[in-house]
């Protein structure tokens, strides 16, 4: 079996970016996400100006510098006045970010408790930031009992404990049971069999060709 390491140019080494899979909310390896403000979901993102400054700078990322504790970033999960379900079998968040080491935020969610737009309530869990990005996994759990994923209007993120830096986003995706631990593995790799695709795949991530070359028995 064989996964060659060339391929096609990709524009530079810059242009690389490890893309996030399953179910996507926000992924800033497309720039035009950010261009076009708007999410994998295709529902607006943004913050209302609150923030000090608020741009992409490289592939892979959105920085965020606040202005105070109540500059926040928002990502509608539907179009306005509408609600996205999240079914059972997505049961947390994977969030990637990075920012000040050390430094602290609250992420969480606007959702209706019995319907989408009735007894509307925002709730918030904090998470704490690395230098190097990382991936944060937020059970549904955390949120107060009252939580409804079957009603939920935005992710949010505020409260930054050190206004005037710089934090990052770089993915947030819906994630459950389903997604094998293993597949952790996967992340930055150059090989990735943990997204499930119908046909055999033939081409890794650098866009070179993989080959069994008649070699096999089975190849699946």
């Amino acid at each position: 079996w064989i996964s060659l390491l060339g391929g096609p140019a990709l524009g530079g080494a810059g242009s690389r970016c490890t893309t996030a899979s399953g179910y996507v909310v926000l992924d800033f390896c497309d720039p035009n996400e950010f261009k076009t403000q708007s999410n994998a979901l295709g529902a607006p993102i943004g913050d209302n100006k609150t923030m000090q400054s608020y741009q992409q700078t490289t592939s892979g990322s959105v920085d965020l510098v606040p202005r105070d504790a109540a500059s926040y970033f928002y990502s509608l999960l539907a179009q306005p006045s509408n609600c996205a379900a999240v079914n059972g079998s997505y049961d947390a968040i994977a969030l990637t970010i990075s920012g000040p080491q050390g430094a602290t935020a609250d992420v969480g969610f606007k959702y209706g408790t019995e319907d989408c737009n009735t007894s509307v309530v925002t709730s918030y869990v904090p998470v704490t930031f690395n230098a190097a990005p990382t991936q944060v996994k937020i059970p549904f759990s955390r949120f107060p009992d009252g939580f409804n994923q079957d009603y939920l209007q935005s992710f949010i993120m505020t409260n930054f404990g050190s206004p005037g830096s710089t934090y990052q986003i770089h993915s947030l995706v819906f994630t459950g049971p389903g997604d094998s631990p293993s597949c952790a593995l996967c992340s930055g790799t150059i090989l990735n069999t943990c997204t499930f695709v119908p046909e055999v795949p033939r081409m890794n991530r650098l866009l070179g060709q993989m080959t069994d070359e008649g070699s096999l028995a089975s190849y699946s």
